[in-house]
């Protein structure tokens, strides 16, 4: 299995994250800096999800891609949508810690 056994939870976890910088990037409107990190986050999921097309764990090869690359994905962005639906609750907390970094 070797590399396989790495690729896998590679492809979720960049998956993922890729997912809430993109989610970010919809949520603020603004591509400055976070686009590069989605970007990065992005290739390093196909370069994990090529390493599986031979080796991958679950076959069929769509499911696999569905089930590894595109939950995460989705999972990615539902997570920054909902800190960002709970950000717009308590607005008082945001300006409170913009406040804070200056």
């Amino acid at each position: 299995m070797g590399i396989a056994a790495s690729a896998a939870p590679g492809l979720v976890v960049t998956a993922f994250v890729a997912g809430f910088v993109f989610g970010g990037i919809f949520e603020t409107r603004s591509v400055r800096g976070a686009g590069l990190y989605g970007l990065f986050f992005l290739v390093m999921a196909v370069a994990c999800g090529f390493i599986l097309v031979e080796h991958g764990p679950i076959r069929p090869l769509w499911l696999q891609y569905l089930l590894l690359g595109g939950v995460p994905l989705l999972l990615g962005l539902l997570a920054r949508w909902a800190l960002g639906r709970r950000g717009a609750e308590h607005p008082d907390a945001l300006a409170q810690n913009n406040e804070n970094d200056s």
